[in-house]
């Protein structure tokens, strides 16, 4: 009897054991498989989840440089109203020093000269059917101003006045055909007649009439107002002779003379009459 129960003893601890290294497979067999499935699943989804990391990061960065694009465009111009705001105010400042140096060189030539100043006038207007030969001047007779009173600036003659209303006068300068001034060459005291030249055929200039082979003139001399004129007081500088030429019958010459006034740039001039 004892050997019996001996031999059922032994089957069961090796059922016992049997049992247990099944178990212990299937665990090990179920955890590999896990860790299969997440290494799988890891496979599949690291490159998606980077792909879609790559895409916010190339989007995130795309809308940075869209902003910074922005940011610099706003501060460019800014930058450039700001640059325009200052070439205007230099603009502005270099404008009144020079208007302030043109008022000076007027008054300094009234002292030095032979002629009362009547008045100073701004210029307000160009007629326009006159090729810039008449302009608009904003002193009229409530300020003394009278027809053929003589109009300069600081480089020379501009011309005179030709019609006077209460608040404003009209100026012909003497680039215009229907004026006439006498005048005198600085270098030989030779006298002549200036007049307006036409400005289409030779620019803004003057021509001098009825100079005879006999003159004695030379390109580049000067020429001012002379001592025999009732209306422009004597020595006014007027222009350089520019170009002398010879008619065919080499008796007569023409006489070209570029007036020292710009008229195409006057700001301000004088009234001027002679001292009494």
């Amino acid at each position: 009897m004892m050997k019996v129960y001996k031999n059922k003893k032994s089957h069961t601890g090796k059922y016992i054991v049997g049992v247990t290294i099944i178990l212990i497979i299937t665990i090990v067999i179920t955890a590999e498989k896990a860790n299969f499935a997440t290494n799988i699943t890891s496979y599949i989804t690291t490159p998606v989840y980077g792909l879609f990391n790559g895409i916010n990061s190339l989007i995130g960065g795309s809308f940075n440089y869209i902003v910074r694009i922005g940011t610099l465009e706003v501060d460019n111009e800014r930058l450039l109203k700001e640059n325009e705001k200052l070439k205007y105010d230099n603009f502005i400042l270099n404008e009144f020093k020079e208007e302030n140096k043109e008022l000076r060189n007027l008054m300094e030539m009234s002292e030095r000269n032979l002629y009362s100043v009547v008045t100073g006038a701004e210029v307000v207007g160009v007629d326009s059917s006159s090729y810039s030969k008449i302009f608009i001047i904003d002193k009229g007779r409530n300020n003394g101003v009278n027809e053929n009173m003589v109009v300069i600036n600081y480089d020379g003659l501009v011309g005179k006045v030709i019609e006077v209303n209460d608040l404003s006068s009209k100026v012909m300068t003497i680039a215009d055909e229907k004026i006439a001034v006498s005048c005198m060459l600085q270098r030989s005291k030779e006298q002549v007649i200036l007049k307006g030249a036409n400005l289409q055929d030779n620019g803004e200039v003057c021509k001098l009439d009825y100079i005879t082979t006999d003159t004695d003139i030379i390109e580049g001399e000067d020429i001012v107002t002379s001592n025999i004129s009732d209306i422009y007081p004597e020595g006014i500088p007027v222009g350089k002779v520019t170009n002398i030429q010879t008619d065919s019958s080499n008796l007569v010459r023409q006489v070209y003379v570029k007036p020292n006034v710009n008229f195409k740039r006057i700001n301000d001039v004088l009234l001027i009459k002679n001292k009494e």
